[in-house]
């Protein structure tokens, strides 16, 4: 091919050479760009299985707080019912300590009114009974019957109190015998009070415990979604850059395959012209040996009448 044919299709081929460079260029930083896009797609799946699984984990920390809290207020509750019962036993046993001093002090009045001794209620009665007797049926004289007045009415108050005196002592042995046993309930009950007060710090020191871990999930869960976000941002654009590359390249191959044509269409005419040309020249030395009048094979004498010359 000579020079001026070269040159003629030396702009679209240095433009295809030109193009086909930015596709190779382009091709390779699709590449690099997916590949990053990828990487970074990769870490958000990974950072977000992550927070996922560190949810999971808060949930269920949320669930044990809320069993742990149940069973904290029900156990307050119960020590609220042991202190009203408490309070109940320790009403009962002031009420007791009350009622004992006033009959110890009524017992202590009792003696000393009938001279600090207490004697026999049954034989106080069979004495007092004997003398009422024997005022009722023996004749006496006036002297005799105010002798006779005078003990019965202190036999009778020694009844009185030998008799009251007894009822105190089954009264005191009554509330001794109920003081003991509410005295035994009241210890037991301090004692089970105790037990479930410390059951109860148990489970705040465990709801502490829970919830300070329950603080650290939800920070790093905040870490970790802010870090995703950051990095899905990233591979979002990385994304939108892999479109863009994309649309350029599908753009370029249309120019390549545009320019490929023109270039394809040049050459077959320049081949073409190439070949008339030749044509001519033998159709010119055909039609000089013509003039010469001399002899044309078939194939000369067709070169000739498809060029119109004879």
């Amino acid at each position: 091919m000579d020079i001026s044919k070269a040159t003629s299709i030396e702009p679209e081929a240095k433009k295809l050479n030109e193009l086909k460079e930015r596709l190779k260029t382009l091709e390779e930083k699709l590449i690099t760009v997916q590949s990053e896009r990828d990487a970074l797609n990769k870490e958000v799946k990974s950072l977000s299985l992550k927070i996922r699984e560190l949810k999971l984990l808060a949930k269920n920390i949320r669930n044990d707080l809320r069993e742990l809290r149940n069973e904290k207020r029900t156990k307050a509750q119960e020590l609220r019912e042991l202190k009203a019962e408490k309070e109940r036993l320790r009403q009962r046993l002031t009420e007791i300590k009350e009622t004992w001093r006033k009959l110890v002090k009524e017992r202590r009045s009792l003696i000393e009114a009938v001279g600090g001794r207490v004697g026999d209620l049954e034989e106080l009665r069979q004495r007092l009974e004997e003398m009422e007797w024997r005022y009722q049926t023996s004749p006496l004289l006036p002297e005799e019957e105010k002798f006779f007045v005078e003990r019965m009415l202190l036999l009778e108050k020694k009844v009185y109190v030998a008799s009251r005196v007894r009822e105190i002592d089954e009264e005191l042995e009554k509330l001794g015998s109920e003081r003991r046993d509410l005295t035994d309930k009241y210890s037991q009950l301090i004692e089970k009070m105790k037990m479930i007060f410390d059951e109860i710090q148990g489970y705040r020191a465990k709801i502490d415990e829970l919830v300070s871990e329950l603080e650290k999930i939800s920070k790093e869960i905040d870490s970790l979604t802010a870090e995703r976000n950051k990095i899905k941002e990233l591979a979002d654009k990385k994304h939108q850059e892999v479109i863009r590359l994309k649309a350029e390249i599908r753009n370029i191959n249309e120019e390549i395959e545009k320019y490929s044509l023109l270039l394809k269409a040049k050459k077959i005419t320049m081949i073409l012209n190439e070949q008339r040309k030749r044509m001519m020249e033998k159709a010119r030395e055909i039609y000089k040996k013509y003039e010469r009048g001399e002899k044309l094979s078939f194939e000369e004498l067709k070169i000739l009448i498809d060029l119109n010359l004879i």
